[in-house]
């Protein structure tokens, strides 16, 4: 379900910017702000969940870890005057751990439902074999969802927040038409997460820092 609402929110923002693009594409307007591509992305995060990794999983009997899992989204780019380049995109990442035999529960599976926009410097040319550097930062508003499961009993928990990512990047044309990128970023953040346990009730910090390093594969608008 979650996947599936990524991708129709993709789709109308793919065919509402599409058709501004078609209708100002003689005007002055469109040399200043103009889409430049739309491209899928799959990449690896590992965040760094260090409250579930340190202190609940131990404590749960557990052995397993969050270890980091891929990533997948799509972006919409638009060109700006003086190099710049903004972007909007969805994402979504999930993992899963489990409890084992001398556990407290059966499974742990977390996932992410973000939102971003960026702003990025792309060099004017490119600088060997058609390759083009660029550099920039991104905010993300993540939805998270929690399903714990204990002998068959689920219980969900869902919430939300904010990171940041700085980011740089390479991507190259192929045939006028097919963009294909590296991109390596640094995700910043946390949330807060509500326990109960038999000593009572508490709030920790998880962070979500970590390394997010992707492939972009995308069309380029003329």
């Amino acid at each position: 379900m979650k996947t599936k609402i990524i991708s129709i929110t993709f789709l109308l923002l793919l065919i509402v910017t599409t058709g501004k693009a078609q209708n100002n594409a003689q005007t002055s307007s469109s040399r200043l702000f103009s889409i430049y591509s739309v491209s899928l992305i799959t990449s690896w995060y590992k965040p760094s969940m260090n409250y579930w990794n340190n202190t609940f999983l131990p404590s749960a009997g557990s052995t397993d870890k969050f270890n980091g899992n891929l990533l997948f989204g799509g972006n919409i780019t638009f060109n700006l005057p003086l190099h710049l380049g903004a972007r909007v995109g969805v994402w979504y990442w999930q993992d899963k751990v489990n409890g084992g035999q001398d556990a407290t529960f059966n499974s742990l599976r977390i996932g992410f439902t973000g939102f971003s926009l960026g702003a990025f410097y792309r060099y004017p040319k490119p600088v060997v074999y058609g390759i083009s550097p660029y550099a920039g930062i991104e905010g993300s508003y993540f939805i998270i969802q929690n399903k714990y499961d204990v002998d068959g009993d689920v219980s969900k928990m869902s919430g939300y927040d904010i990171s940041g990512m700085p980011f740089i990047g390479i991507e190259r044309v192929f045939f006028q038409k097919l963009v294909i990128g590296l991109e390596y970023g640094y995700v910043l953040g946390r949330y807060r997460q509500d326990v109960e346990t038999n000593e009572g009730s508490s709030n920790p910090k998880v962070s979500v820092n970590g390394h997010k390093m992707g492939i972009t594969v995308g069309y380029k608008f003329p």
